[in-house]
C-alpha cells in the first residue's frame, strides 16, 4: 500500500463509515456532556445528603447509574442513526465522501 491509497482510506470514508464516525462522535460527547455532571452530583448527594462515607458503596451506585444511563443513551443513539443506515444499505451507494483524488 502506498501513502495516497492509506490517506483515501482516512479522508475518504464511504458513506457508511462517515455516518460511524458520526454516530461515534456523537455518542462519545453526549456522554462526557451527561455522564460528566450526573456522576458530580451523585457523588456529592451520596456525600453530603445521605452521609454514605463508604467508598465501596459508592462506587457500586455510581457505576450501577452510570451503566442504566448509559445503556439508555446508546440504545436512543442507535435508534436515531439506525434508520439513516438503513437508507444507504437500501441504495447500494456506497460512494466516497470528503477529499477529492486530485487535491492529493
Amino acid at each position: 500500500m502506498n501513502i495516497i491509497s492509506i490517506l483515501n482510506k482516512i479522508f475518504k470514508p464511504s458513506k457508511i463509515q462517515a455516518l460511524a464516525h458520526k454516530e461515534t462522535a456523537f455518542s462519545v460527547g453526549s456522554g462526557l456532556i451527561t455522564q460528566a455532571p450526573l456522576m458530580i452530583l451523585l457523588t456529592w448527594f451520596m456525600r453530603e445528603v445521605l452521609d454514605v462515607t463508604s467508598y465501596l458503596t459508592l462506587s457500586i451506585t455510581n457505576i450501577s447509574v452510570m451503566t442504566v444511563i448509559s445503556y439508555i443513551r446508546v440504545y436512543y443513539t442507535r435508534m436515531y442513526f439506525s434508520g439513516r443506515y438503513d437508507d444507504i444499505l437500501e441504495r447500494n451507494d456506497n460512494e466516497m465522501v470528503g477529499l477529492e483524488e486530485a487535491d492529493l
